[in-house]
C-alpha cells in the first residue's frame, strides 16, 4: 500500500513480539559496546571527541591544529587528524577565543546523546508508529542494522549525529507539513561542515513531486556552502592546502568510508586508474537518483526512499552516516515481505532477521566486503520498489497522493495517517505495518 503505514490497535501477542524483538535487538547493542570498549579488544570511546576539544585549545593558543604533530602531541591518537574545513577551523576559533570555551565540550555531549536519543525517535515515530514498542523496535535498528552502525555513531561522538539530528528535526516537518525553512537552515549549515549533506536536498525537492522552487533553492544554498570551500584557497591558501593534505592523508590510511567509492579504491586497477572509484561512485550514484527521479513512489515509501539515498550517495559514509539510513531501510525492506503473519510479526521479524544477515555477511568483510553489501542492498531493496510502483501503479503519476486529509475512511493524526474505527472494521488486519 503505496508508502502509508496501516495502524490499528495491535493485540497483546502482537506487542509482545515487538517488545521482544526490540529488548533482542537492545540487549545485542549492549554486548556490543562492552565488548568493543570494556572487556574485549578494546578501542577509546568517543573518539572524534578529543580531535575537537584539543583543536580549539590549540586555536585558542594560536596554533594550527591541520599540523599533525601539534594535534597528536596535544593527545589526540596519531591516526586521526582534523579535517574539519577551514570554514568550521574559523568557528572553532572564535569559540576558542571567547568565554564559550569552557562550554564547548559539554555542549557537543549534550548534542551527541541527544542525537542518539533523538534520531531513532523521530523516525520511528515517522516510518514505524507511535507506540512505545514500535519506537523501540526503531531504536534497536537504528543501533544494529549496517552492522551496528547506530553503535559505531555512539561511539565516535562525531558531530555528524547531531548534524543529522538537526536536519531530521527540520526535514519532519517538512516532510508533513511542507514547511522547509527550518530545513534549508540546518542543511546549509551541515553542508558547511561536511559537503556530502548537500544530498540531502533532494527531499523538500521530490518529497511531494517533484518541486522547481526548492530545486532552486537547494541549488543556491548548495552554492552558497561551496563557497566557504573555495575562498579559503584565495584567502589563506597556506590553510587550504594544510587542510586537503590531512584530507589526503586520511584517505591515504584507508578511511574511506562503506560505499562503492571505497570498495573500488582496493580494487588493482585503481592503482592504474586513479579516476575509476570515482567514475563507479558516480555511475552508482546516478543509479539512485534515476530511481528516485521517476516519482513512482509515493508517501512514506518516497520519504525513506529519499533518506537512504541521500545518506548512499555520499561518496565516504561512515558509521553515524549510515545509521541515518537504518530505520527507513528496514521500513521499506519490510514493505516487500508477504503479508500473512499480521502488523505485530513481520515488521520485528524482518527487522532482526536484516541485523542478523547484514551481521554475518559483512563480518570482518570476510564474505562480502561491507562497502560493497551495504550500497548494493540498499540500491536493490529501491530498484524493487520502483519497478513495483511501476508494474501496479501502469507508470508514473497516476497513483494518488496518500497525504490527503479529506481521504474517505481516513484521518490526519499528527504525522501519521491513520485509518477511523469505522473503515478499520471493513479492512483486513493484513494491511498494517
Amino acid at each position: 500500500m503505496d508508502g502509508i503505514v496501516y495502524r490499528r490497535a495491535m493485540s497483546l501477542s502482537e506487542n509482545t513480539v515487538i517488545w521482544i524483538a526490540a529488548l533482542a535487538l537492545m540487549a545485542f547493542s549492549v554486548c556490543v559496546i562492552l565488548d568493543r570498549h570494556f572487556i574485549g579488544h578494546t578501542s577509546p570511546l568517543f573518539w572524534d571527541m578529543p580531535v575537537y576539544l584539543r583543536a580549539t585549545d590549540l586555536l585558542a593558543a594560536g596554533e594550527n591544529p591541520y599540523v599533525s604533530d601539534l594535534l597528536h602531541r596535544a593527545g589526540v591518537p596519531d591516526y586521526l587528524y582534523f579535517i574539519s574545513p577551514p570554514a568550521v577551523m574559523m568557528l572553532f576559533a572564535a569559540i576558542g577565543n571567547s568565554p564559550l570555551h569552557p562550554l564547548f565540550a559539554p555542549t557537543l555531549t549534550i548534542l551527541h546523546f541527544l542525537a542518539m536519543v533523538g534520531t531513532p525517535l523521530l523516525l520511528g515515530r515517522l516510518l514505524f508508529g507511535q507506540s512505545p514498542a514500535r519506537i523501540a523496535l526503531a531504536a534497536g535498528a537504528f543501533f544494529t542494522l549496517f552492522a551496528s552502525a547506530g553503535l559505531s555513531a555512539f561511539s565516535a561522538m562525531n558531530n555528524g549525529s547531531a548534524l543529522y539530528f538537526l536536519i531530521l528535526m527540520a526535514a519532519i516537518t517538512g516532510l508533513t507539513v511542507k514547511h522547509w525553512a527550518a530545513f534549508h537552515v540546518f542543511t546549509t549549515i551541515a553542508s558547511i561542515f561536511k559537503p556530502y549533506y548537500v544530498f540531502f536536498w533532494i527531499l523538500p525537492v521530490l518529497a511531494h513531486g517533484f518541486n522547481g522552487r526548492q530545486a532552486f533553492i537547494g541549488a543556491g544554498l548548495s552554492t552558497l556552502a561551496a563557497l566557504t570551500y573555495i575562498l579559503p584557497l584565495w584567502l589563506t591558501p597556506d590553510i587550504f592546502w594544510a587542510w586537503m593534505g590531512n584530507v589526503a592523508t586520511t584517505l591515504d590510511i584507508d578511511d574511506v568510508g562503506g560505499n562503492i567509492f571505497g570498495a573500488a579504491t582496493s580494487w588493482d586497477l585503481a592503482s592504474e586508474w586513479r579516476w575509476l572509484p570515482h567514475a563507479a561512485q558516480g555511475a552508482y550514484t546516478c543509479f539512485l537518483a534515476g530511481l528516485l527521479l521517476l516519482g513512482r513512489l509515493r508517501g512514506r515509501k518516497l520519504w525513506a526512499a529519499l533518506l537512504v539515498g541521500a545518506v548512499f550517495m555520499n561518496p565516504r559514509p561512515l558509521g553515524y552516516d549510515v545509521a541515518t539510513a537504518a530505520i527507513p531501510f528496514a521500513f521499506l525492506t519490510a514493505t516487500l515481505l508477504p503479508r500473512t503473519l499480521g502488523s505485530g510479526w513481520w515488521l520485528p521479524l524482518s527487522t532482526v532477521g536484516l541485523a542478523g544477515l547484514m551481521m554475518v555477511l559483512s563480518y570482518e568483510d570476510r564474505i562480502i566486503p561491507a562497502a560493497v553489501l551495504f550500497p548494493l542492498m540498499a540500491a536493490g531493496v529501491l530498484a524493487v520498489l520502483v519497478l513495483r510502483a511501476g508494474k501496479r501503479s501502469g507508470g508514473p503519476g497516476r497513483r494518488r497522493s496518500p497525504e490527503v486529509a479529506a481521504m474517505p475512511g481516513w484521518h490526519c493524526e499528527g504525522a501519521a495517517i491513520t485509518e477511523n474505527a469505522e473503515t478499520a472494521t471493513r479492512r483486513s488486519p493484513s494491511h498494517a505495518l
